[in-house]
């Protein structure tokens, strides 16, 4: 008897040793309800102005009544501006239903353009498995739905969308690696008008190397920095410059992050010098929109796809987008590289790589240094590079032009480099074709041109212009 109740008893110490360590944070049961502090736990619950994950507030307002009834339901408020006698604040609302267990969020209402965000912060690193559904209460129009990530530690600062859809809808997501304070929110979008919400959401925490932990499917970096480079786009020592990783949307439109001379401008121009910056600023979900607020038109704009896919005019996840004027044609998109203060090297290699513009529209796109042309390339409908080497100074200027109403996207790169022949473009004399060898690319110029002459007052020339 003794020995079946010791092998019992090892048996269940390694079942019990075998369990998978997890956290289950499940939305309607694990939080305290009753406590008016936010955030409570892991989840916070509040509003923002627009889906980049940067203008997150709590709602610190609370109640625990609801028509009266206290005690059965608790309710998070928005605590300015108060709108209503008797209520603590206003929209949008976060409220947890006692009798059936569910959460709900109710937006729109009088406070169009703000939403309500359920957010969930990771508490650990892990791995997490992502369980959400919307469920539209009866009587309610649809709201948008869209879950960001906020990779607090990733190199690039976007909050990423993972998801976006209209209500009832779920999204499940198995195994991402999140490190301590990675942050999830669940924004709820809505027109003006009262718009109901249900909100299940079930996020399971899994120590990294535990028996039953998913595997890993985690986020690639979309634009990723060069190796051996600093992603300081302010060091004077740098090397490389990438628009699509250096303005994240997040900077304001006077470009970069730098307190004194910034390398990026978002523009608009008239002709080839008469860059201006961009001053108007639309956030919207998946990219911020750049755009000038002269004259009556807030073409030409210029954005960042925010999402983790292509969008739907052919994008790539982390690129940059231009849109010409529609209204006036004579409006130029431009974006502006200024050569810092204390460059490492006096030459540059300017390369632009486009994808190709919606439909049949035509774009042309030009380089200007210094508001003098450069290269173009004019007229084209599908994907297109451009790549030059020149010689600079700090202060110097190029701009990247594009015009013609169709939407491109494209990246854009600067890198330091030691002068080069093509950059100076100093050539030698029988230099022909100016590719800064001397072979026989040039002696079949010269060849070809053997005996002519173009002397007009000379009878026996052959080839007289």
């Amino acid at each position: 008897m003794k020995k079946i109740l010791m092998l019992t008893l090892m048996a269940s110490l390694a079942a019990f040793a075998s369990v998978q360590a997890f956290d289950v944070y499940n939305l309607a049961n694990s939080f305290t309800p009753s406590d008016p502090t936010n955030p409570i736990g892991v989840w916070s619950f509040g509003r923002s102005t627009d889906l980049t994950g940067n203008t997150f507030v709590l709602n610190t307002a609370y109640q625990d009544n609801w028509g009266g009834t206290p005690g059965g339901t608790s309710i998070w408020w928005s605590e300015v501006p108060p709108a209503y006698p008797g209520y603590p604040g206003n929209w949008p609302l976060f409220w947890h239903n006692f009798a059936d267990g569910a959460n709900y969020f109710q937006t729109g209402v009088d406070r169009a353009g703000v939403n309500g965000v359920v957010r969930w912060t990771a508490p650990s690193e892990g791995l997490v498995n992502i369980d959400i559904s919307f469920t539209q209460a009866p009587g309610y129009g649809s709201v948008g739905v869209v879950i960001l990530l906020d990779q607090v530690d990733s190199a690039d600062p976007n909050a990423w969308i993972i998801f976006n859809a209209t209500s009832p809808n779920s999204f499940t997501w198995t195994g991402h690696h999140v490190k301590a304070d990675d942050v999830f929110d669940l924004v709820i979008t809505a027109p003006p008008g009262s718009q109901n919400t249900m909100v299940n959401a079930i996020f399971t925490l899994y120590a990294i190397g535990e028996p039953g932990a998913p595997e890993e499917n985690n986020i690639p970096e979309p634009t990723p920095p060069a190796p051996d480079v600093d992603p300081d786009p302010y060091d004077p020592t740098i090397l490389m410059w990438s628009l699509n990783r250096d303005m994240d949307g997040k900077t304001l439109a006077t470009g970069g992050d730098g307190p004194d001379t910034p390398i990026w401008k978002y523009g608009y121009a008239y002709d080839y010098a008469s860059f201006a910056v961009m001053d108007g600023i639309n956030l919207e979900y998946d990219k911020p929109l750049f755009y000038p607020t002269v004259e009556a038109f807030v073409w030409p704009h210029i954005g960042k796809n925010n999402t983790l896919f292509t969008d739907g005019v052919g994008v790539p996840s982390g690129w940059h987008t231009m849109h010409g004027s529609t209204v006036n044609p004579n409006v130029w998109t431009a974006i502006r590289w200024v050569a810092p203060p204390a460059i490492a090297k006096d030459a540059v290699r300017v390369e632009i790589n486009t994808v190709a513009p919606h439909g049949a529209a035509v774009s042309t796109m030009v380089l200007v240094k210094n508001g003098k042309y450069v290269a173009s390339v004019e007229g084209f409908t599908t994907a297109q590079s451009l790549m030059v080497e020149k010689s600079v100074v700090a202060g110097d200027t190029f701009d990247l032009l594009k015009q013609g109403g169709s939407n491109m996207g494209f990246e854009y790169i600067v890198t330091a480099m030691d002068p080069t022949c093509l950059s100076q473009e100093t050539y030698l004399p029988t230099d022909l074709n100016e590719d800064c060898y001397i072979n026989l690319e040039d002696f079949a110029l010269f060849a070809q041109d053997w005996l002519k002459c173009n002397d007009p007052l000379d009878p026996a020339c052959t080839d007289v212009p």
